[in-house]
């Protein structure tokens, strides 16, 4: 069979057809796994594994649906021995999405391997499914697909990587800032420690004023954020022109805050009224 012959390859190899303590804790609460679902029975799996073999393409893809939506602790392998094989691209990405929601770990390894793919959904689909594993293992593909050449996987993985609080990746995302990329903006404000404020704020001038002001517009709305760092935000955000920093500037003062009154807010506000004036 040749599912039994794969092996864990490096992230780049072609295979197949064509987040802070608020990241942190949507990744805690994502990751942790549902409430599993019985077995499948094996005379159900079976009829399942022989829809995923159909020549038929919508057969495929109810096959597929059927296996990612029950929630089995065994519905996993059918999906990967089909992506071991290789399968159309339409039933690929349903495959990879089934797999993000079964979350099974036994699927990193051809997860892994589709997040290589020359085919630019299909990484980015593998990796989305990647980032819902807490195992560790997942965490150097993600820093990898930081490189790749399309924007959407780039994005995929620093979203990832940010839910997971990986503070490990505020190098590389700090690298791709100073390149202007914009996927990776929000990922960055919340991964960013306070302590790389300075130099994120002296790109001003080097990358645009929308990517700058998305920055520090995330870490405005961090809530490991003192109200001084806060304060020091506001100020640096009234010093970058265009929408995007006063709309940072709006969201901020908008937040919540259970009926606490912040100076870093009422200077929010003082800066949007001002920009109103000059309107």
């Amino acid at each position: 069979m040749m599912f039994a012959l794969l092996v864990f390859k490096a992230p780049g190899a072609a295979w197949g057809g064509d987040a802070s303590d608020r990241t942190a804790s949507r990744f805690r609460a994502s990751a942790v796994s549902k409430p599993r679902r019985a077995l499948l029975e094996s005379e159900a799996l079976d009829r399942l594994r022989g829809l995923l073999a159909s020549d038929d393409p919508a057969t495929v893809l109810t096959a597929v649906k059927a296996l990612g939506d029950s929630g089995a602790p065994n519905a996993a392998l059918p999906l990967v021995e089909m992506l071991g094989v290789g399968a159309q691209p339409p039933a690929t990405v349903a495959a990879l999405d089934a797999l993000k929601r079964l979350r099974d770990v036994s699927s990193i390894e051809i997860l892994v391997l589709y997040a290589g793919n020359r085919g630019t959904e299909i990484r980015r689909h593998a990796v989305e499914a990647l980032g819902t594993f807490a195992d560790g293992r997942v965490v150097p593909i993600l820093m990898d697909r930081l490189g790749d050449g399309a924007p959407e996987v780039r994005a995929a993985a620093a979203q990832a990587l940010a839910t997971r609080g990986e503070k490990a990746a505020v190098p590389r995302l700090l690298a791709l800032l100073k390149r202007n990329d914009a996927t990776i903006v929000g990922p960055l404000g919340a991964l960013a420690p306070l302590s790389t404020l300075p130099e994120i704020a002296g790109l001003q001038g080097s990358i645009s004023d929308d990517n700058l002001a998305s920055v520090l517009g995330e870490l405005l709305q961090r809530q490991d954020v003192s109200e001084s760092a806060r304060l020091d935000l506001v100020k640096t955000l009234a010093r970058v022109p265009g929408a995007a920093s006063t709309t940072a500037l709006i969201e901020y003062v908008g937040t919540a805050t259970g009926g606490e009154r912040r100076s870093s807010k009422s200077e929010a506000q003082k800066i949007i009224d001002e920009r109103g004036k000059g309107e």
